[in-house]
C-alpha cells in the first residue's frame, strides 16, 4: 500500500511481482483494513473517508502501460458510503461460487462499524456499483426490542 492512500497494489508472493493495481480515490487518506474475499477474486478495502471499495481481481495488471493504470486507473468495482457519522471499519467481501436453492449466488459484504454495527450488503458481482443494505446487527448489545438484529428501514437503502 502506498502511504497516500489512493492506489492500492497486489504483489504475487511466489515472485514479488505486481498482480493488480487499484485506485481509491484522489484524496490521501489511511486505509484501515484490507480484506480477501476466500476465493481471492475481490478485495475490501476500508480507510478514515466514509466510503468502503470492493475491487475485482482480473488480472489485466501486467498487460497494462503504468500510466493508463494512472489515468483511467481500476476503481472499485463496488463501494459503500457510509450514512451517518460513523465510520467504516472493515469491509469484508463474501462471494459464493455456487447458486443457492432460489438459483442465485447470495454474494454479500460484511461492513463493521465504528459503533458496534454490522451492516450486511448484497454484492452484485456481475455489475457491481452501490452495494444494497440488506440487514443490520448491533453488536454491542440489544435493540430496545431485545433484539440484536434490525431490519434496514424501507426506502433507505437505496
Amino acid at each position: 500500500m502506498q502511504k497516500q492512500g489512493t492506489l492500492i497494489r497486489v504483489f504475487q508472493t511466489i515472485d514479488g511481482k505486481l498482480k493488480e493495481e487499484f485506485r481509491r480515490g484522489t484524496t490521501p487518506t489511511t486505509i484501515t483494513s484490507l480484506h480477501f474475499s476466500s476465493d481471492a477474486q475481490y478485495i475490501g478495502v476500508a480507510s478514515i473517508s466514509d466510503t468502503g471499495h470492493i475491487f475485482k481481481m482480473d488480472n489485466k495488471a501486467q498487460d497494462a502501460s503504468k500510466l493508463n493504470m494512472l489515468v483511467s486507473g481500476s476503481r472499485d468495482f463496488a463501494h459503500i458510503k457510509a450514512k451517518g457519522k460513523y465510520k467504516i471499519m472493515a469491509v469484508v467481501p463474501k462471494v459464493y461460487n455456487h447458486p443457492t436453492s432460489n438459483g442465485r449466488s447470495e454474494n454479500q459484504v460484511y461492513v463493521f462499524r465504528d459503533d458496534g454495527m454490522l451492516e450486511i450488503y448484497s454484492l452484485d458481482i456481475q455489475n457491481g456499483n452501490e452495494c444494497k443494505l440488506l440487514k443490520s446487527y448491533n453488536l454491542f448489545g440489544a435493540t430496545n426490542e431485545g433484539r440484536n438484529h434490525i431490519e434496514p428501514a424501507t426506502g433507505a437503502t437505496e
